[in-house]
């Protein structure tokens, strides 16, 4: 049972003694008013009986009974009274009993409610630490969200230029951009601007909002073509990370624009494909088995991208909704497992500038998976 209710409930019997004992105090009284009007009315009695001795002398035996009979209830009336004071004495004694008991409940209580203020205070202290230690969560968070949409501007910065060195290529940063609109990355080709931004949600848990943010990016891609000054394509691409990738179409129509939404690991297919259009400048040079052997290509190419994209948006939706079911790990085993995110890191490359991948080495791995497989394949059938 609770202080609060066990309070209650002394209360309540406090409450009933206390009636009780104003009830019987109340019938001594009472009877005490009577006692003394009987004492008055014999009074009254002995008088006219005086008054009337002198003149009723014939009458004195009876008046001498009915003395003695006064005398005789004025006793049994002395002895009712003196029983009603050791009564009564033995009520205040009661009283006085109930009166240490109530103060007694009433250090108690006071006990009772000092440890229920000393705790009430205690958990708004823990309250307040909590809130504290929240609001540094959060802040911190807020500084990684920012680190990361810088990290991400920064990498696919790199990847771009790195393409471009590979397969020379002329890569025009933010700042060498020659209009007053100025893209996170563009490449030059065929005399023709070619259009990079690179976008990311401040946190992977806020991607509905992202899709609010590409949104408005995509309608405010115009700003880059609509500048008559320079040639800029008339596609444009969003470069995303892969698992926000999978909330959008693969490509938006504006009618005189179109902007592509991609993947980092697209990049690579998309710029070679580009890097074609230059050879539309000297088509007039080549013979028909060459224009066959580039139109080829080029089909291929645009194929091989429409592939890549595909693909990393269905391996997205899946990496995306088994991210999600870790929410419903243990809280425990969540936060350790966050712990340990934070703290991993994957480098797949570390391809600095100047180095090359041979066809040949491409086509070695490519062998040793193939085997691989196959040998796995054999083993499973067994």
């Amino acid at each position: 049972m609770d202080p609060i209710t066990t309070l209650t409930i002394l209360l309540i019997i406090s409450f009933i003694a206390i009636g009780f004992l104003t009830y019987k105090l109340f019938k001594i009284g009472r009877e005490n008013r009577s006692l003394e009007d009987k004492n008055l009315v014999y009074a009254e009695s002995a008088t006219r009986l005086n008054e009337d001795l002198k003149t009723k002398f014939n009458e004195l035996e009876i008046l001498k009974n009915t003395i003695q009979t006064n005398k005789d209830n004025h006793t049994i009336t002395y002895i009712e009274s003196d029983n009603l004071k050791k009564e009564n004495k033995d009520l205040i004694q009661e009283v006085q009993k109930y009166k240490s008991w109530e103060k007694s409940l009433a250090e108690r209580y006071k006990e009772k409610s000092d440890t229920l203020h000393d705790t009430l205070s205690r958990h708004e202290i823990n309250e307040k630490e909590k809130e504290e230690v929240n609001k540094n969560k959060q802040l911190e968070k807020i500084k990684l969200d920012e680190r990361t949409w810088q990290d991400w501007e920064a990498t696919v910065e790199n990847k771009i230029r790195l393409i471009c060195d590979e397969n020379t290529l002329t890569y025009i940063s933010q700042e060498d951009y020659p209009s007053t609109k100025k893209p996170d990355n563009s490449i030059k080709i065929a005399n023709q601007f070619i259009i990079f931004d690179a976008k990311s949600p401040r946190s992977y848990d806020k991607l509905n909002s992202f899709k609010t943010t590409i949104t408005k990016a995509i309608n405010e891609m115009d700003k880059y073509s609509g500048d008559k000054t320079l040639s800029v394509s008339k596609d444009m691409y969003l470069v995303l990370p892969q698992v926000a990738v999978s909330f959008f179409d693969a490509k938006y129509n504006k009618g005189d624009y179109t902007v592509h939404i991609v993947g980092i690991d697209a990049l690579n297919p998309i710029i070679l494909s580009l890097s074609k259009l230059q050879d539309y400048f000297v088509t007039d040079k080549l013979t028909p088995e060459e224009k066959e052997d580039l139109s080829r290509y080029i089909g291929t190419s645009n194929n091989l991208m429409k592939r890549i994209n595909f693909i990393n948006n269905k391996v997205s939706e899946y990496i995306l909704e088994h991210v999600k079911k870790s929410r419903y790990l243990p809280q425990d085993i969540s936060e350790k497992s966050m712990e340990h995110e934070k703290g991993a890191q994957l480098n797949i490359t570390n391809q600095q500038k100047g180095d090359f991948i041979s066809l040949e080495a491409i086509e070695e791995e490519t062998k040793k998976i193939s085997l691989l497989n196959s040998l796995n394949t054999i083993g499973s059938k067994k």
